[in-house]
């Protein structure tokens, strides 16, 4: 991890953002980077350093909170069911129970209200059947991601291709 810290302040430096910074925040992903492609056999984790602090600040430079909601709780999924084992069946549920209430059949019929619940419902998956709560710091979401994406080596998919 020192390794990875001191690359990720290489790109804090070339893009003038934070990892993890309230203002102005650095977003990286999670990929593998298998010497011959095994496309769809690994696992990838999007949108490492969303947490509370960063999205007032997304959704000013987007102009769009409801974007950067719909954005976090898809990362919340993801870290949960990648790196944390939460089966997606939980998250699920609980989306389909904001839809109910909201009277929606789709998800993009979910208002920014709507979204701020599904993601608070799903910060409470997660504590639920982690039995410690969501991972809000930068570098702790990367860490749990990278060794999801190198356990994702000995996967079913890519252990089957």
């Amino acid at each position: 991890m020192p390794a990875v810290r001191e690359r990720i302040r290489d790109v804090e430096r070339l893009t003038g953002k934070g990892f993890g910074a309230k203002d102005n925040p650095l977003l990286v992903s999670v990929r593998s980077g298998a010497a011959m492609s095994i496309p769809g056999m690994m696992d990838t984790v999007l949108n490492l350093g969303l947490n509370k602090n960063t999205l007032s600040c997304l959704a000013e430079q987007t102009g769009n909170y409801r974007f950067v909601l719909d954005s976090y709780r898809r990362f919340i999924q993801l870290i949960g069911k990648v790196a944390l084992g939460v089966s997606d069946e939980y998250f699920d549920e609980q989306l389909e129970n904001v839809k109910k209430r909201a009277a929606v059949q789709v998800d993009l019929d979910l208002s920014a209200n709507d979204l701020e619940e599904v993601c608070a419902r799903f910060l409470e998956v997660v504590t639920k059947h982690t039995g410690q709560p969501f991972p809000d710091d930068a570098y702790e979401q990367l860490e749990v991601a990278i060794k999801a994406v190198f356990g994702s080596w000995m996967g079913k998919r890519a252990m089957h291709y």
